[in-house]
């Protein structure tokens, strides 16, 4: 316990020295957990400022066991952070860590488990994004062209023609596999583009329901004692610096993505498949 004690204080310094303010702290003696109220922080960029607000987060640890690996849990309340080019708010953040997920077989690899309550992105532009939304984009492109497609119940697709058009497109039951052994799933997806006449912009609008992003075992071959995870784990320990999103699976419940001005010709996917309409008839033509 006294060792709990003096990891929440260095980590308080820690977060007041990096500017972060916080306005309600105490520490929860059984089961042993910190509680952070009213948490702030905001940061100038070179495009803009910054900020991010979290209602309350709790970090409690817990005691492993065999059937239930964990040893820590993290939730975030009413998580949400204003950009320059972007709006992002979660109800909740719930995030769990695994001890030796792969020996227990508990997870394909990752060491921790997030989960995205009530999950809204809202994008200014698409000509501006922040870097992370361009490289989830980028994935999932990869995965669509090029992915494992395990199953796929209904596709809809339509345009229509009046004041502006609209083209939407629903999905339900949708499991991708990539070249990552990750599985894009989720039970219903609903997209739809706006556009006006005049120019080349518009809006674009997705909803996603029961969405998830999972790692798979893969074929290769590794020691499942606990002999062979410890010679693993300094590997481990740097793919995760290089790579921290390849230790982590993701559930949301529903996600609601929004680009107040999208461009036809921002649009990655048109992009990626231009490029491979041309490589196919380069290869066969």
């Amino acid at each position: 316990m006294i060792l709990f004690i003096a990891l929440v204080y260095c980590l308080k310094k820690l977060l007041h020295r990096v500017g972060i303010s916080i306005w309600k702290f105490r520490i929860q003696i059984s089961p042993p957990c910190m509680i952070f109220e009213g948490v702030r922080c905001q940061r100038r960029l070179a495009t803009g400022t910054s900020s991010v607000s979290i209602a309350s987060i709790r970090i409690q640890l817990h005691l492993p066991r065999r059937a239930y690996p964990r040893w820590l849990s993290f939730t975030a309340a009413k998580f949400e952070e204003k950009g320059p080019s972007y709006h992002l708010f979660a109800e909740a953040i719930h995030a769990t860590l695994w001890i030796f997920p792969y020996l227990l077989r508990f997870t394909g690899g990752p060491w921790a488990n997030v989960n995205l309550d009530d999950f809204r992105l809202r994008v200014y532009t698409s000509q501006v994004m922040p870097g992370w939304v361009a490289e989830l984009r980028s994935d999932l492109i990869t995965s669509i062209l090029s992915g494992e497609y395990l199953r796929l119940d209904d596709l809809k697709t339509g345009i229509f023609f009046g004041d502006e058009w609209k083209i939407s497109a629903s999905v339900h039951n949708w499991h991708i596999r990539n070249f990552q052994n990750r599985i894009y799933s989720l039970v219903k997806l609903d997209a739809q583009l706006l556009r006006n006449w005049t120019d080349d912009t518009g809006k674009f609008v997705m909803i996603a329901e029961e969405c998830r992003w999972t790692k798979v075992r893969s074929f290769e071959k590794r020691g499942d004692s606990l002999l062979w995870q410890m010679v693993y784990f300094p590997s481990d320990i740097w793919k995760f610096i290089g790579d921290p999103m390849g230790f982590i699976d993701i559930y949301s419940p529903r996600a609601d993505i929004t680009f107040d001005n999208f461009r036809i010709r921002d649009s990655e996917l048109f992009k990626e498949l231009g490029a491979k309409a041309r490589e196919m008839y380069e290869q066969y033509y």
